[in-house]
């Protein structure tokens, strides 16, 4: 068995230390690598490359193992070798070695290896089972490939399958290139989106780090798929539809990145994440340069939900879901898209409860600015027309489509700022989602809101200083948010937990861990109430502490 056919891996280095972190494609096949991917093993196969010991860290939260090559090259020369070079000869090498299969009765490559099959009314699906009864059901195409004439189109669902649907492999992620906060693609490799640069200094000093860096396994145009956990196949149990994030540049609906096996198992609930289009593919504005025959072309990321929400809705009770009870969940970007989904038309009764973290209704650019970024990255490729677009390679619009747009944060989030993300465009969005949700067009959905205090200071610590709230002036004091007991800003604006010498600014080896501030939920239920007496449903806020801790230390906030 080719370690690459089920795990990818990225190397660096470090003065005469060299690293390769091995991240399994699916959590199942972890105790195979775990057993046989052995220290020994490596030495041996890179035995033309490294010199020294081989050492090996787990790090199983992730999947994953490293192993620390010491003196790699031998004599110091990975002092003057470049970064990458040195890391894909370490990385891609050791992918092509072959594992020795287990032994019999020993761990099998995937813990889910007996087929099961359910029909729907879409069709019949061929999955997997796992020992205690769950199943995953991966790869399943909800509508059919937005490539070449249909790219820039709306998505259209699939026919019904009269044959039976292979369900046993995730698909490719969505054509992307990173974002300016988190690239996953290889400067040497534009629009690949199949690799993510080391850290700096080439190490991966926090699990943060390592989750930032894992590479997708495959993007392609071809995406709209969506992937169903499940712990049982009967009865009716809720549903949790996944909406990932990623600044509306990136994500994917499977591993690594998503992974709905323990959440699945654990609540008791039906997980299915959906594939939707990102960056100017999913959320380019073409009304603007390309007439009234490109209208219905806006927001397309948001209408690829919509129709996986309807395959979801019409197909969950084969899965044993129940299709009267699902909660539509989403961070950052999937959190903002639900934010839009929530009074759009094109998910009017898809969905009956939603979880929003790190997003809100707010979050929506104007036609104009869409459009002249829409007229920029035609410029760059070349494109004088729609037709021309849907012809050039989608490598040359990955890379333009970071061009065009503010790579900071700050700069991105005010007035005025160029970013990718839902337009209102009054056809596809006929009403702002936020003055629709304040007129009760959603009353009736229950929402949970969450939001991290200081989140931005993730992004500083990621970027070593390098970002900057261009043109931001603090609002008045009576308009900011009340703060919680304890997290009194230190300096440079973050919690005092994070701030001081030793902790996470100043140490790369403390991780911020985000835990539920219980205190406010009362708070929230009471300051929401009002809104239940009207007729509409409960609305519960979520605030959320941020504290540095040390790995393997446990940190529990104050009360």
């Amino acid at each position: 068995m080719r370690l690459g056919d089920i795990a990818h891996a990225r190397a660096g280095d470090k003065g005469n230390t060299s690293d390769i972190t091995v991240i399994a494609y699916q959590p199942g096949d972890y105790p195979l690598l775990r057993e046989q991917l052995t220290p020994a093993l490596v030495r041996d196969h890179l035995a033309d490359i490294v010199r020294g010991p081989v050492d090996r860290h787990e790090i199983p939260q992730l999947h994953a193992l490293k192993f620390v090559l010491h003196d790699a090259l031998g004599g110091g020369v990975t002092c003057t070798l470049s970064l990458d070079a040195h890391g894909k000869t370490l990385s891609s090498s050791l992918l092509e070695m072959e594992l020795p299969m287990p032994p019999e009765g020993g761990n099998r490559r995937i813990e889910m290896t007996d087929t099961v099959v359910v029909a729907a009314p879409a069709g019949r699906f061929r999955g997997t089972t796992a020992p205690d009864g769950g199943a995953l059901f991966a790869g399943i195409p909800f509508a059919e490939p937005p490539v070449g004439a249909l790219r820039f189109r709306p998505p259209r669902a699939v026919p019904d399958w009269a044959s039976e649907v292979d369900a046993t492999r995730f698909r490719a992620a969505p054509a992307q290139n990173g974002n300016a906060h988190f690239p996953v693609a290889d400067p040497a490799e534009p629009g690949t989106g199949t690799s993510a640069p080391a850290s700096p200094g080439g190490q991966y000093d926090s699990p943060l780090k390592v989750m930032m860096a894992t590479r997708m396994p495959e993007t392609s145009e071809d995406c709209l798929y969506l992937n169903v956990w499940s712990p049982g196949l009967q009865g009716r149990l809720p549903v949790v539809v996944w909406f990932y994030g990623g600044g509306f540049e990136m994500g994917s609906a499977a591993p690594p990145q998503t992974d709905g096996t323990a959440l699945s198992r654990q609540t008791g609930t039906v997980f299915v994440a959906v594939n939707y289009r990102v960056g100017a593919l999913g959320f380019g504005y073409w009304a603007g340069i390309g007439g009234e025959q490109w209208a219905e072309s806006g927001n397309l990321g948001l209408q690829d939900l919509a129709c996986g929400l309807a395959w979801v809705r019409r197909n969950i009770a084969a899965f044993g879901g129940d299709p009267a009870n699902v909660t539509v969940a989403g961070e950052s970007a999937g959190a903002f898209c639900i934010g839009s989904l929530l009074t759009a038309p094109m998910s009017a009764g898809l969905f009956d409860k939603a979880i929003m973290h790190s997003g809100s209704t707010r979050r929506v650019f104007p036609p104009a600015t869409a459009t002249a970024m829409a007229r920029d990255l035609a410029d760059r490729v070349g494109a004088s027309s729609m037709e021309d677009l849907q012809a050039v390679d989608v490598q040359s619009i990955l890379a333009a489509q970071s061009q065009v747009i503010d790579s900071d944060i700050g700069t991105r989030n005010l007035p005025g700022g160029r970013s990718w993300g839902v337009v209102l465009d009054g056809v596809t969005l006929p009403r702002d989602p936020h003055e629709a949700l304040r007129g009760g067009a959603a009353r009736h959905i229950p929402l949970l809101v969450g939001a991290n205090h200081d989140e931005v200071a993730m992004f500083r610590v990621l970027q070593r200083g390098r970002l900057h709230a261009t043109g931001y002036s603090r609002p008045p004091r009576r308009a900011r948010p009340r703060r919680s007991p304890g997290s009194r800003p230190g300096p440079g604006g973050l919690p005092r937990a994070c701030a001081g010498p030793g902790r996470l600014t100043r140490r790369p080896g403390c991780h911020p861990v985000r835990v539920p501030d219980r205190r406010h939920l009362p708070q929230a239920r009471h300051r929401d109430g009002p809104r239940a007496g009207r007729g509409g449903r409960p609305v519960v806020r979520v605030p959320v502490q941020c504290h540095a801790v040390r790995p393997g230390a446990r940190r529990v906030p104050r009360r």
